[in-house]
């Protein structure tokens, strides 16, 4: 296998405050040879803006591709911001990028920690906060960026996309995205700190000519969620889970925000 990483894009990105964060490369079917080019992106209603950030911000970027595992950390400079990375690929198969994010902190007023609890469907905290009479309380929290996309180089395809990253909230999918038929549902399971989690919110994002559907879904017993794919646009999947921690100067929760993406 010969494969050359040509350069790493040093972009100005604009900082957003919003919920969604996920890896896209410019397409996700690729062709021998082809130069890809990831971003990072944040934003809300599937349609984002460039994220910057340095090799500080980051604790785990890697690539599996055609039985290869390549640490790609080290391509993320030091200092300077970095938004995207350019890679090429001369084998065919199904490759996966994962990233992990380190640790954030933001401080939210209690109107709108509230919010955007309710919004992501983080009843546990909610509950919590009503129980300790900490409904009125700023929300300090930590949090976690976990991110991991798809992309079929060629018409090969193979399990790269199984494989896993360890990440404390991580999407598996159990069906090759590049390998559906025309009316097959898809399937993904939603792991915690490696073990098969159920009644988690999964929302479904489906973007295509500048318009997103979404939907929500709960992962069953096993973790599964499972929908009908239309081999079109870009699809995501997103998760947020909420942890109390305890004895922690700086926040009360730990948050940990998991998407998954690939496209057609």
């Amino acid at each position: 296998m010969k494969r050359t990483i040509i350069t790493l894009l040093l972009l100005i990105g604009t900082a957003i405050s919003a919920h969604e964060f996920w890896l896209e490369p410019q397409r996700f079917y690729l062709h021998k040879g082809e130069t890809l080019t990831l971003k990072f992106l944040v934003g809300e209603d599937f349609s984002g803006e460039n994220w910057k950030g340095n090799r500080s911000s980051v604790e785990k970027l890697k690539l599996f591709y055609n039985e290869i595992q390549d640490d790609l950390t080290t391509l993320l400079p030091d200092s300077v911001g970095s938004d995207s990375l350019k890679l090429q690929f001369y084998d065919e198969g199904t490759a996966m990028i994962g990233y992990q994010s380190a640790n954030k902190f933001v401080n939210l007023d209690s109107t709108q920690f509230l919010e955007y609890l309710k919004e992501d469907g983080i009843k546990n905290a909610v509950a919590y906060r009503e129980e300790h009479q900490e409904t009125g309380m700023p929300g300090r929290e930590l949090y976690q960026r976990v991110a991991k996309t798809i992309f079929q180089v060629g018409d090969k395809t193979d399990d790269s996309y199984k494989k896993t990253y360890g990440f404390p909230t991580e999407f598996v999918p159990l069906d090759n995205p590049y390998a559906l038929k025309k009316g097959e549902s898809f399937r993904i399971r939603i792991l915690v700190d490696g073990v098969p989690a159920s009644g988690l919110l999964v929302k479904t994002w489906h973007r295509t000519n500048g318009k997103t559907e979404k939907s929500e879904l709960l992962s069953d017993q096993d973790g599964i969620v499972q929908f009908p794919v239309s081999q079109i646009g870009k699809w995501m999947v997103s998760n947020v889970r909420m942890v109390r921690i305890d004895n922690n100067p700086e926040a009360d929760w730990q948050s940990f925000w998991a998407s998954l993406t690939w496209g057609y």
